[in-house]
């Protein structure tokens, strides 16, 4: 027979914090988030050329940054 630990109780005056997250990591998160988002721009000033060297029209390259904005999560999730 499996014994269960009682849980212990918090008392009303004891508060439950969660760890803080480190500067290192906080700096790691902030980069991880720039450079996800700028990746989203980092094409389009080569859409002219990319639709030149491809043979397509601006039209049809213009759905590259489309694309990338809809395969991105949103941030806040």
């Amino acid at each position: 027979m499996v014994s269960a630990t009682p849980l212990r109780e918090t008392s009303p005056t004891e508060t439950q914090t969660p760890p803080a997250i480190g500067r290192a990591l906080l700096l790691l998160m902030a980069i991880a988030v720039a450079a996800t988002a700028a990746n989203l721009y980092y094409n389009q000033p080569l859409l002219a050329e990319m639709a030149a060297s491809l043979g397509l029209s601006q039209g049809t390259i213009g759905l590259i940054p489309s694309a990338t904005q809809f395969a991105t999560p949103p941030l806040s999730c």
